[in-house]
């Protein structure tokens, strides 16, 4: 009650055969529309286009994308700072791209979003063979620089003799990998894909 961001409401619990009493106030905003284009569009691939605000889940506004040539349009969006991102899949490899975009009290046009395919990530841990041998299994994390929430779940990797091991399926971008071993040490390297 009484707030004006929905991440600081209170939830407001109910029993089956209650009723609820409280005061709603709405507060009514323009909503206007966000333009542009799918720069590298593929005519008539299907292509998946969501709005969220930073952080948070889809918004589910009504998308329009021309299948010819990737213009689209996104509607009843209010002022605020939003993500815009799309994907699609091409012969079993999904590409996606993601821009940022401030709205305003009027139509935002022009926007170019592109698309990129995801990367494979070779890495060599440094080390002796005898040091490398002891750390066979490490656990891997990357996290996106310029977005905490795509920090990816903490992943197994097998280093061969030589200390390799490769991440696949990268999105393009820059991120903090984080590594433990089983031993407990933890490193920290910047790596942009």
């Amino acid at each position: 009650p009484s707030v004006a961001d929905q991440r600081a409401a209170q939830v407001l619990k109910m029993e089956p055969g209650q009723a609820l009493q409280a005061d709603f106030t709405m507060v009514t905003q323009p909503a206007v529309s966000i333009r542009g284009r799918i720069a590298n569009h593929v005519a008539y691939q299907p292509v998946k286009l969501e709005l969220s605000r930073p952080g948070e889940l889809p918004m589910g506004n009504r998308v329009a994308i021309n299948a010819a040539n990737g213009q689209f349009e996104v509607v009843d969006v209010p002022a605020g700072q939003y993500e815009l991102s799309a994907t699609r899949t091409i012969n079993e490899a999904e590409e996606r791209g993601r821009i940022a975009i401030q709205v305003g009290g009027t139509s935002v046009d022009g926007i170019n979003l592109t698309l990129a395919r995801s990367v494979d990530i070779d890495v060599q841990v440094q080390g002796t063979e005898p040091e490398l041998g002891r750390f066979q299994l490490l656990n891997l994390a990357l996290i996106s620089k310029d977005r905490t929430s795509d920090e990816a779940p903490f992943t197994a990797a097998m280093l061969d003799r030589s200390g390799k091991f490769t991440v696949k399926s990268i999105w393009p971008g820059n991120y903090w990998i984080k590594v433990d071993n089983p031993a407990g040490q933890r490193y920290a390297a910047v790596v942009t894909s």
